[in-house]
């Protein structure tokens, strides 16, 4: 019966040739010939001998059914197939002739061939005149070889059209357990003459007896047939035994290579870039072996922390004899970078010449630069570093030509409200400030640039708006060039001119400058150029408003709390800027960012992301978060079992991975790395050092999230890596406008990120990112299903009498972007339409999403025509249930659900959105339904009519198999990683 059974559910008329009437009722689809028309029934014999070599034969009409379906073959033409034999795929045979391969050439258990063939004439022929009761087991099947050799048919053998005849190795598995069958099965032959043997109590070669036929073990592939087509009680409960599917926790591997940052500075002194060295190594030791490097022999303002990986090197000598000590000690530890803060270039020669790699870091503004720009532009520079946008801006204005990046400093210590509050008393006391007076600040030394003059008359225009205001300025005025000194007597004469001076206070050199903007209403900047003030930094993480003129980094920081002014000379508009910010609300102390110590860490990474010039890189590095249940997931590890075996494919993940997914990537020889449990900067080091090591050519983001992109894209930007993203669609936009904060503090925006990639990947027209980008559009494709499904396990199942012509569902993540709560308003629709209906929801939550499950689950308590199953580490049994296959959300990018629900011939009807318009042709391969009301109308005209069913199922299997294959999908993904094609 399951040979029957499993015929017709593909379409096939079976003819079914008797030599005595039948009392069971047969399968619609089944017509029954007279046996006599072909041979005559007082002919038949049965085999009186046994195989020597398998023990198989005696007592079976084997060598009489030879006979039989050689003559039916030759008079009728047509497929022959013996009764043990199941089908698991439509017969799509197009040519005249079809064998199954054997071990002896062919076997005629399976075969096709045209009417009156000189084939079947011939073989048949020799047969009768020679195929007796006595004959050797496969006597017959050998006469079939020796005429197809002759015809020359050899060419119509097929190679795995089914198993081999092997019972221990092949056969065995799928009685006594569950193995899915390859895809390329078309059938299974289960070897009815040796099971017959062994169920007898015969042991052939080892082999131990089977079990029956009609109880075979709960959840093998012969039970899962039987539950399939009827044949077993589809509800007897029974573990149905699967490959482990758990997340693994994989180990995080260390990144190859030296984590060593070497620093120079003339001297520790204090000023904004000796600060910002300061910190910077103090953050990143003792993870990081730290070396600063001083040329000049003045006291260390800035006292570095004790920590053993920290030292400081103050060689001696004159300045070459330095310069070379530096040069030797870092080639000698296997380093060849060191960054520069305020180094001149003629001292950036010397280190040149010793062959030293240097980084220069720029921490102003044009006024203030030591050197040219084009003085950087040597081939040992291979990256320039500044404080700023504009600062970038202007180096590459003045010639600079070697890679530039920005990288904005971030204060390492955040105040507390509580300390603040009694600093800005204890300030305020100090000075005699009254609680009703505002204290205008100012940081920072005397100098032309800051123009501390233009502060003269905005504390003018307060007191004349008849504002109680003071100001008071922390720095000296003090230097070698005498700029100060006279910048500060400039700033005293405007004073006293304007008759405020008795109104200001000048503190000089304060350390800690810090508890300052706390008693500060507000921090006056009027500097004519400006890199990236550390004062505005502390000022704004203190809660202190800022008023600033708009010019160089001044622009870059975070709206909010600061406001600008256009025109540096206007008085009134600083005072209307600071009489704004007075009214405010109460300050807010901000919050500390996320891994704080990710700014130091940069510096350290910076120096990692070079490729040496002689390298060969061949090969791509897919970067994944997890590898967990989902789209994503699944697509990347069929793409990795799918890729010739020749390309060099690497895996990095920053999650979990399944059992079943690591088993992919092992049988396929991919190399899976891992970096998960690891802070942001360390999973960007793991990857800069594969990358070192492995060399590969391409760099793909494949569903990574967008803070490790943006880090590992910044850092990558000058290399000469292929760096590719797979999108997954709309989310992939609203994911990166949700990191705009990232964004602004690695100083690294979206459309530089589109910028600097080779290829954006959308997975369909009309998902492309904008300019820049260089779009390509790539769908993913899914395998062709294997030859046999199961139905679910009987739990997981609809209740007991459910109508299994009336199921339909949907299977996807339980996320409020796939708006699943309409599907509840489709089954309700739905129910009233088509009594007995039953809708499926497949799929679990997210850890974000469980509340949105709950109340789906709640909303659906009254409601017995929909069932939530959870998730499902196999989807396609599900989708063997469904008669049609629902999708809603309009985010949807290249869904493989509804792609598997097309490769298995179901139509779809999903909610228009996305990539899914070109998987569901509208009225052809399903439909599309912008409502609940019109998604129920359209499910019910293809339950109701099952001719239309059929027509949209076929149609939209041709469309997968032309479009979305896994082999499209590999072909497109192999020429775009390996071959730089689109």
């Amino acid at each position: 019966m399951l040979t029957l059974r499993s015929f017709t559910h593909f379409g096939h008329a079976f003819h079914l040739w008797l030599y005595q009437p039948l009392v069971n009722a047969l399968p619609e689809g089944v017509v029954v010939r007279d046996a006599n028309q072909i041979i005559p029934e007082q002919e038949i014999f049965r085999n009186t001998t046994a195989d020597p070599g398998c023990g198989v034969g005696r007592g079976s009409l084997g060598a009489f059914s030879d006979l039989f379906r050689y003559k039916l073959l030759y008079e009728q033409g047509g497929i022959w197939v013996d009764m043990d034999v199941t089908c698991l795929r439509p017969f799509d045979i197009c040519g005249d002739y079809m064998f199954r391969s054997h071990k002896i050439g062919v076997v005629g258990n399976i075969m096709k061939c045209p009417p009156r063939s000189p084939l079947m004439r011939d073989t048949y022929a020799e047969a009768a005149a020679t195929i007796r009761h006595d004959c050797p087991w496969l006597a017959a099947n050998q006469i079939l070889n020796k005429y197809i050799v002759a015809h020359k048919l050899t060419g119509y053998i097929i190679d795995g059209f089914c198993n081999a005849d092997d019972w221990r190795n092949v056969v065995s598995p799928l009685v006594n357990g569950f193995v899915t069958p390859p895809a390329s099965w078309h059938a299974i032959h289960w070897l009815n003459e040796y099971w017959r043997g062994l169920q007898n109590g015969s042991v052939i070669d080892g082999d131990t007896p089977a079990p029956d036929k009609d109880t075979p073990p709960l959840g093998s592939t012969l039970h899962e047939l039987y539950r399939a087509y009827g044949l077993a009680d589809i509800y007897e409960p029974y573990s149905p035994p699967r490959r482990p599917n758990a997340a693994l926790p994989l180990t995080a591997q260390a990144a190859p290579g030296t984590n060593r940052l070497d620093v120079l500075l003339p001297a520790l002194a204090r000023n904004g870039a000796s600060r910002i060295v300061a910190e910077t190594l103090a953050a990143l030791a003792p993870a990081t072996t730290c070396r600063l490097h001083l040329l000049e022999s003045q006291p260390v303002e800035y006292p570095l922390p004790a920590h053993k990986t920290l030292t400081l090197h103050r060689p001696t000598g004159n300045r070459t004899a330095q310069l070379r000590a530096i040069a030797f000690e870092i080639l000698e530890a296997g380093a060849k970078h060191i960054h520069t803060h305020l180094v001149r270039a003629e001292d950036l020669e010397t280190l040149w010449g010793f062959g030293l790699e240097t980084i220069p870091v720029i921490h102003t503004s044009r006024p203030g630069w030591l050197n040219i720009p084009t003085r950087y532009n040597h081939p040992q520079v291979p990256l320039v570093v500044a404080c700023a946008e504009s600062v970038a801006a202007q180096l590459r204005a003045d010639g600079l030509n070697r890679p530039l990046t920005v990288l904005r400093h971030e204060l390492q210590t955040h105040p507390d409200t509580a300390r603040l509050n009694a600093e800005r008393r204890a300030i305020r006391l100090r000075h005699g400030i009254s609680g009703d007076t505002v204290l205008i600040g100012m940081a920072g030394r005397f100098s032309s640039h800051k123009s501390h003059t233009r502060a003269v008359g905005v504390l003018s225009a307060l007191q004349a708006r008849g504002v109680a205001a003071r100001l008071l300025i922390l720095g000296g005025w003090d230097d070698e060039t005498g700029s100060g000194r006279a910048a500060y007597a400039a700033f005293m004469r405007a004073a006293v001119e304007a008759g405020v001076v008795a109104d200001i206070i000048c503190a000089g050199e304060v350390s800690p400058a810090a508890p300052y903007y706390a008693a500060f209403d507000v921090l006056l900047n009027t500097s004519s150029d400006e890199g990236y003030s550390i004062a505005i930094l502390e000022a704004l993480a203190s809660g202190c408003p800022v008023v600033a003129t708009n010019t160089g980094g001044n622009g870059e920081f975070p709206p909010g709390n600061i406001a600008l002014v256009t025109d540096p000379e206007d008085s009134e508009a600083f005072a209307g800027a600071i009489l704004s910010k007075l009214t405010a609300a109460a300050r807010h102390v901000p919050q500390p960012p996320v891994e704080p110590g990710l700014i130091p860490e940069l510096w350290n990474l910076l120096a990692r992301h070079t490729v040496p010039a002689q390298a060969t890189l061949t090969g791509a590095l897919i970067l994944t978060q997890s590898l967990e249940l989902g789209g994503p997931a699944s697509s990347l590890a069929r793409l990795a079992a799918a890729l010739p075996e020749t390309r060099k494919l690497l895996v990095g993940v920053f999650g979990a991975v399944t059992a079943a997914h690591q088993a992919t990537f092992t049988q396929a020889g991919t190399k899976l790395l891992c970096a998960a449990g690891l802070p942001l900067a360390a999973q960007a080091q793991s990857v800069l050092g594969w990358i070192a090591h492995f060399q590969p050519r391409t760099l793909c983001f494949w569903n990574l999230r967008p803070e490790l992109k943006l880090l590992l894209t910044k850092l990558l930007e000058p290399t000469a890596l292929r760096i590719l993203d797979v999108s997954p669609g709309p989310m992939l936009f609203d994911e990166l406008d949700a990191a705009a904060s990232f964004q602004h503090r690695i100083a690294y925006r979206a459309e530089a990120y589109f910028a600097r990639l080779d290829r954006f990947i959308a997975l369909y027209k009309g998902g492309e990112a904008p300019a820049p980008a260089r779009n390509a559009v790539l769908p993913l494709g899914t395998p062709t299903p294997p030859g046999f499904i199961p139905l679910p396990a009987p739990y997981l199942l609809p209740p007991r009498g459910f109508n299994p012509a009336l199921v339909v569902g949907t299977i996807c993540r339980i996320v409020p972007d796939k708006q699943v709560e309409r599907l509840l308003e489709v089954a309700a629709k739905l129910r009233q339409r088509v009594p007995g209906a039953t809708l499926m929801v497949v799929g679990g939550p997210d850890a974000t999403s469980v509340p949105y499950f709950q109340s789906l689950l709640a909303a659906a308590e009254s409601q017995p025509s929909i069932r939530f199953t959870g998730p499902a580490d196999d989807p396609l049994p599900f989708l063997r249930l469904f008669r049609v296959f629902l999708l809603t959300g309009r985010r949807q990018g290249c869904p493989n659900a509804s792609l598997e629900a097309m490769s298995l011939r179901l139509p779809v009807v999903a909610q228009p959105g996305g990539g899914i318009a070109e998987q569901v042709l509208h009225g052809k391969t399903g439909y599309l339904a912008e409502t609940p009301e019109a998604m129920a109308r359209r499910v019910t005209s293809l339950l109701r009519d099952e001719p239309l069913r059929a027509r949209m199922g076929e149609a939209g299997y041709k469309h997968w198999q032309k479009n979305f294959s896994i082999d499209e999908m590999t072909a497109r993904y192999d020429k775009i990683m390996f071959t730089n094609q689109v």
